[in-house]
């Protein structure tokens, strides 16, 4: 269970209104979790000195009516005693500087019994132009000089009695002035340099007074001719914690239940002056229990609250029909070569085991793969974070814009190295957004228990750097890093900041970090399955990444191996322990015929040993690694199997998978949304990239999805750099954008991608460069920039003169004029003979001095008849010859008159006079 670290000493000043973290535990039957906000750790009193306009105070929160005299402002977290100008009446106006005994609050809202009484000399403004909640403090103060003081009187006893501190905040309207303050002899110096920016300093901005024990104190500024002492603002902050409420229950008789089934919620309290719980229940005694009755999902909210702090716990009921459970069993950095289960199959559909096969040890994939079916095309984004967003939201990354892994330092998650080229200017930098729906929402709200285990690398400082912001119930392990900091010993826990949280107990254990998150998420599962609540179990290992560390359990198994080479397989092998314990955990709780397993890697194999192997013999047959537009960097092992087949199971009925199948459709990761939220029977509806597999799950035959394939990444890595690839079929065409370069591979003959026809099958590349450009604009995808002036680089498609696609007349280059691949106002459609709907193809328009664009603006024919003669007019340009053709007893096209030539005179038309033509006759018009 997660941990709260935050905490407040009393040598660390925060910035005035802080936020203070209030987690909150999902609570199980088995299970308590307690939250203690600030006012858990020390009881405080905040003063703000405003003698200024509505507007700053309101800025404090805007939420908040204005006060009167005495009473708080609260900025969303503290409460702060505030004095300034009420409402139309001025503080100054009304009670001078000077007012005595107003009583105070505590930062909870609280009365405390305490007083304050000031008698300043000046009031002004700063010249700070902040207007931050927490900074709105330093747009005025008070000054005091000489026989001017500031009084606070009648202090709780606690303050006296544990002792406190009090920290004055002071910043003048001028930028250089010297300040003194003094309470009971002790004087302290703020000695202001500057226009306040928003970072605090002791002695610049603040200066602490330390172990106070009396229950009434004085404070005075600058003596003499000095200039005032400013006091913008004072915290009182007692070391007395209190004694914090304890939730010492809170459960429900059932957790997941049909609709209007009677739930019994119960719940047992320590220690609290308050106690309430939300969904219409309301405040309730410590100890009791409430019916209600469940008609949709909810999450129950119990918070119990005293003088000293609050808890905080939850627990949801969920409400529907019965559901299966999910396994998603996610590797990272897996390579489709990395298993001894093969995935490459030869063209008369057979298997073939390759030297990495024989190498690595995974007999629990080969387990799954015999109950369920295999998927040889599956395919991921180049990188981590990409493909884990797509799993979460359905869409393709060219859409959801987190295109490159997530970083919290820098303006990018790329390790450049083309000096002259950037990553697109506003790709999500910061990760998955809390814009989008996610899949472990939806699932929740449906009943589903979510449980995340291991790598989380959704965001990085936005919210989705803790995988419980964006769905998940229980977060085992996960933040915002993409790697651990060891898989041994602490995890780099305490060494750097890819420390792995919350698994202190099996520090310096023994226990590697692939069998600590296989034990947490065995133990979720358990409590699911007590619970008799669905679960979705999101299983995502830091393995196999980096660092390649032993995992001496294993090591035995690979004495020819040394090295990286050893460290790898062994990772490789206990990854595959990982799933196989779950496997039987699953069975041994009695659940695998109700579980759903998919298991799949996030990107290519990463190449474990740079020094020693080249990148495209670490994912044989499959050409380079991670990172890379090649095979080896975007396809994956995926295998999806109930976890033990059954096909009398109810859910296994409803959503068959076939055993011991092997499917060649293309697939993608983002199929996986739609996937499991229709096996889960949850609805959506909104528009995802992905599409349900359920059907080739069934072995349904024919194809199910769009068998194409997009994969952006205009940003560089270690094994590759600025590219799109788009996959039709078996045909699969890359762009590089700082070359302007395409390459083409058909990859049922050429796998490996060693022969490149984008020079002799120019007509196919310039076809998908379109198709690619069209997909990507769909997707609102975003461009790298090439230059210091910012300028977007957009997919160009190639100058290859001589390309007619639509055999319209008209060269495709010519066609779309500024080599977007789009078809833009002005520009004819270089896929469509004729664009304008006028059955007239766009270059024969052209000739005839037509618009291609315009469909009244055609090749029509007029014809009338004229002394016994048919005449016939059409429009034409001089220079060109048509031929007279009518359609005989047969249905053929002949010839009657050829080679008629345009006329010659100024004019749009050609007139054609015949006898040999019959009214019944069918005719027409062709240009040569």
């Amino acid at each position: 269970m997660k941990k709260d670290s935050w905490f407040i000493s009393r040598n660390t000043r925060p910035p005035l209104g802080e936020a203070r973290p209030t987690p909150v535990f999902l609570l199980t039957a088995l299970a308590v979790a307690m939250v203690l906000p600030w006012s858990a750790r020390a009881a405080k009193i905040n003063i703000a000195m405003h003698q200024r306009t509505d507007r700053y105070r309101d800025q404090m929160d805007p939420l908040v009516a204005p006060a009167t005299p005495g009473m708080f402002v609260d900025t969303g977290v503290e409460r702060w005693n505030n004095f300034s100008k009420q409402g139309s009446v001025s503080w100054i106006t009304t009670y001078g500087l000077t007012f005595s005994d107003i009583g105070l609050f505590l930062a909870d809202g609280s009365a405390c019994g305490a007083s304050i009484s000031c008698s300043a000399g000046a009031g002004g403004t700063t010249a700070a132009a902040l207007a931050t909640k927490d900074s709105v403090a330093f747009k005025a103060w008070y000054g005091f000089q000489d026989a001017d003081f500031l009084t606070i009187s009648n202090l709780p006893p606690t303050f006296a009695s544990a002792g406190y501190d009090v920290v004055v905040y002071g910043d003048a309207d001028v930028t250089s002035r010297d300040m003194d303050y003094t309470i009971g002899g002790t004087t302290l110096r703020i000695e202001d340099r500057g226009t306040f920016s928003g970072t605090l300093s002791e002695g610049g901005n603040y200066v602490v007074f330390s172990n106070l024990t009396a229950s009434t104190f004085t404070l005075t500024g600058n003596t003499g001719a000095a200039d005032y002492s400013t006091i913008n603002a004072l915290v009182i902050e007692s070391y007395h914690h209190g004694e914090e409420p304890v939730i010492e229950l809170f459960s429900a008789s059932d957790h997941y239940v049909s609709t209007g089934t009677t739930v019994t919620l119960s719940w047992q309290v320590a220690g609290a002056t308050s106690v309430s719980i939300d969904q219409g229940i309301g405040s309730v005694a410590s100890t009791g229990s409430v019916p209600v009755v469940a008609n949709a999902t909810e999450d129950y909210v119990l918070v119990a609250s005293n003088h000293a702090g609050v808890a905080t716990a939850s627990m949801r009921v969920g409400v529907g029909p019965p559901r299966p459970n999910i396994l998603m069993f996610l590797v990272d950095d897996m390579g489709w070569q990395h298993t001894s289960e093969p995935f490459y199959y030869d063209s008369m559909g057979d298997p073939v085991t390759t030297p990495l096969n024989d190498r690595y040890r995974t007999p629990n994939m080969e387990t799954l793969a015999d109950r369920g079916m295999k998927f040889t095309d599956a395919y991921a984004m180049p990188v981590c974070s990409p493909s884990r967003v797509c799993l979460m939201t359905g869409k393709n990354s060219a859409r959801h814009h987190v295109t490159q892994w997530t970083t919290s330092t820098g303006v990018d998650g790329s390790k450049t190295q083309i000096a002259t080229h950037n990553s697109p200017l506003d790709w999500l930098v910061r990760g998955l957004p809390a814009s989008e729906i996610t899949l472990p929402s939806l699932l929740a709200d449906a009943g589903y228990r979510t449980i995340h285990a291991g790598k989380g690398h959704f965001g990085s400082t936005t919210y989705a750097r803790d995988p419980s912001n964006i769905g998940f119930d229980i977060n085992i392990a996960g933040r915002e890093t993409g790697s651990p900091g060891s898989y041994s010993g602490d995890y780099g826990q305490y060494t750097g900041d890819n420390g792995v949280p919350g698994l202190e107990e099996y520090h310096n254990t023994g226990t590697h970090l692939t069998e600590a998150l296989t034990l947490e998420m065995n133990g979720a599962i358990s409590n699911a399955v007590a619970d008799d609540v669905p679960f979705f179990a999101y299983l995502s290992h830091y393995a196999v990444h980096g660092p390649f560390q032993e995992d001496p359990r294993f090591s035995s198994n690979y004495p020819t191996l040394s090295g990286n080479e050893l460290y790898f397989a062994t990772m490789i092998e206990g990854m595959d322990k990982s799933l196989g314990d779950i496997l039987a955990q699953l069975d041994a709780l009695g659940v695998a015929e109700d579980t759903l397993v998919v298991f799949m890697s996030d990107n290519g194999g990463v190449n474990y040993d740079k020094n020693t192997i080249p990148d495209d013999e670490i994912n044989t047959p499959l050409r380079d690694q991670k990172g890379s537009a090649y095979e080896g960097g975007i396809r994956v092992p995926m295998i999806a199997a109930w976890a033990n087949p059954d096909d009398l199971n109810d859910f296994q009925i409803a959503s068959p998978v076939a055993t011991n199948a092997v499917e060649d459709d293309i697939v993608t990761i983002f199929d996986l949304y739609p996937t499991l939220l229709e096996a889960a029977g949850v609805a959506f509806g909104h528009s995802v990239d992905g599409t349900t597999l359920l059907p080739y799950f069934a072995q349904t035959p024919g194809t199910h999805r769009t068998q194409d394939l997009l994969v952006h990444f205009p940003h560089d890595h270690e094994g590759g750099d600025y590219f799109t690839v788009y996959r039709e079929g078996p045909w699969k065409l890359i762009y590089q954008y700082h070359l302007d370069s395409y390459e083409l591979y058909n990859l049922s003959d050429d796998i490996g991608e060693t022969n490149d026809l984008a020079s002799v099958e120019t007509n196919r590349v310039m076809a998908m460069s379109r198709e690619m450009a069209r997909q990507l604009d769909e997707a609102g995808a975003q461009w790298p920039v090439f230059s210091a002036d910012s300028s977007e680089d957009p997919l160009a498609t190639p100058m290859t003169p001589g390309v007619d696609i639509d055999a319209d007349g008209i060269m495709d280059n010519d066609e779309d004029v500024n080599g977007n691949g789009l078809v833009d106002p002005g520009e004819t459609d270089a896929d469509d003979e004729d664009t304008d709907d006028d059955r007239t193809p766009d270059g024969a328009e052209l000739r005839l001095g037509l618009d291609p664009l315009d469909s009244g603006s055609a090749f029509t024919i007029q014809y009338q008849v004229w002394s016994e003669h048919f005449l016939l007019s059409w429009p034409s340009l001089s220079g060109l010859t048509f031929d007279i053709e009518q359609l005989d007893a047969s249905n053929d096209w002949q010839v009657v008159e050829a080679d008629i030539p345009a006329t010659s005179s100024p004019g749009t038309s050609t007139l054609w006079a015949t006898p040999t033509l019959e009214d019944s006759m069918v005719v027409r018009v062709r240009l040569n």
